[in-house]
């Protein structure tokens, strides 16, 4: 929550943000970068918002912005524009409106703040460099395939579409736009610079992932590559707004704010009553139809008993040695035991000379093998949620809209039902370390 004079956040302020906390809704994929996202976004905001920043040490303020923005970047590389632009707008604001300090105090402590964000990140870069050959994915791509279709062209008005349609999507909530309205009413003062800044990172950021996605048609899908900023943004817009008006010398001006603060955790509770349960519904029958997989829908297996089952697929292959993985929960595995490298979308990226796509599985036997990768776990068939026939043939078969939003699941389908194709026929040449139901480990080095 937000402080309001002496540091204490008021009654109203703790209760709208539990509503929201309690009612937040989500996609069942990349939870931990989201969640993990709306923590760092908000602890860099709350950073800023402190009373006290004026007088913190300068080099204390820099190090801890630079700190929790690298934390959030290596979450997710899109959030990298979002953080760079949180910091920048607040010390924007606070360098034209210096208070104690001298204008050229607050840029040297900007500069520090961005030299530190740097330096933390560079560990985080180099690794990014060494596995897919850059820096900063997208920007530059790397070993990613030109030809995989993430980026896409739509006209403009097409982008502003899907934009208001995204900032009324149930997910992350569907009253943003009461969030942003309550944070633009209030008062322009230096006691609200970083609300503000936040707000103005909110536009930024959002206005990015809408422009550099084009190629997306699923707000459910999109929503994760927005939805830390925008949440965070929604906490802070609240508490923000309902704390002004406890301590804001005239209060008219601070109560559009609050009130229509409060209105949004109002209408977002009613507009998630159900919703809520429905999620919760759809998580619990994506657990247990993994659990029972194994046992070609049989009787329930408890959550012991799955993992130990993804202790029995890793336990196939040697110790510390390499092993390729296409899985859905591959968080069950463990990770100290082999280096494990995930293959989550096949073909869209690897080391030079990249991935041998569409050219058959003696050819991504051999580029495997090439990699110092023998071992290949994997999960294919209608137990699982991201690798089945049936979803990628349907996706396969949509026909491109006129603004070619659609485009990107049908390029997609490419590259999944080819991948396919190249593991059943590696399963009838290869030795199978693993054959359980839907699940397999091949060993690529040992033909039959």
């Amino acid at each position: 929550g937000a402080r309001a004079g002496a540091g204490v956040a008021p009654a109203p302020v703790v209760l709208a943000g539990g509503v929201l906390a309690a009612t937040m809704n989500h996609t069942p994929a990349n939870l931990g970068s989201q969640y993990s996202g709306v923590v760092c976004f908000l602890a860099l905001f709350r950073l800023f918002d402190e009373a006290a920043f004026d007088e913190a040490d300068p080099r204390s303020n820099a190090i801890l912005a630079g700190l929790i923005a690298a934390a959030v970047c290596t979450l997710r590389q899109n959030f990298l524009p979002a953080a760079v632009f949180l910091i920048g707008f607040n010390y924007a604001a606070l360098a034209a409106a210096p208070g104690g300090r001298t204008r050229r105090d607050w840029l040297r402590q900007a500069a520090g703040a961005f030299v530190a964000m740097g330096a933390f990140l560079l560990p985080w870069m180099v690794h990014s460099l060494r596995t897919v050959g850059t820096m900063m994915y997208p920007v530059f791509k790397g070993y990613a395939r030109p030809d995989f279709g993430i980026i896409g062209q739509v006209p403009f008005a097409e982008e502003i579409r899907w934009s208001i349609e995204n900032l009324m999507y149930q997910r992350p909530l569907k009253t943003l736009f009461l969030m942003f309205a309550a944070a633009i009413a209030l008062p322009v003062t230096r006691r609200n610079r970083a609300i503000h800044a936040f707000l103005l990172t909110n536009v930024f950021g959002f206005a990015l992932m809408m422009h550099f996605f084009r190629a997306f048609h699923d707000a459910d899908s999109i929503s994760r590559y927005y939805m830390a900023f925008t949440m965070s943004f929604a906490f802070a817009a609240v508490a923000r707004s309902v704390a002004g008006a406890t301590w804001e010398r005239s209060l008219p001006r601070a109560l559009p704010g609050a009130v229509l603060g409060i209105l949004a955790v109002a209408m977002h509770l009613w507009a998630t009553v159900g919703m809520t349960d429905i999620l919760k519904n759809r998580l619990i029958k994506d657990v247990t139809l993994a659990e029972q997989v194994f046992h070609d829908k049989g009787p329930h297996v408890g959550a012991p008993a799955f993992e130990a089952f993804y202790g029995r697929i890793q336990s196939t292959v040697p110790e510390k040695v390499p092993l390729l993985v296409m899985l859905d929960h591959t968080y069950l595995l463990d990770f100290r035991r082999n280096a494990i490298s995930v293959y989550d979308h096949p073909g869209v990226m690897g080391p030079p000379p990249g991935p041998p796509d569409f050219k058959g599985p003696e050819a991504w036997a051999d580029y495997m093998l090439s990699q110092g990768i023998r071992y290949f776990a994997y999960q294919l068939g209608e137990s699982s949620a991201e690798y089945r026939y049936s979803a990628w043939t349907a996706r396969a078969a949509v026909i491109i809209d006129k603004t070619g939003r659609n485009g990107f699941y049908k390029n997609q389908a490419r590259f999944e039902l080819d991948f396919f194709g190249v593991i059943e026929a590696l399963k009838k040449s290869r030795k199978n370390l693993f054959d359980e139901g839907e699940f397999h480990v091949l060993d690529l080095a040992t033909r039959l």
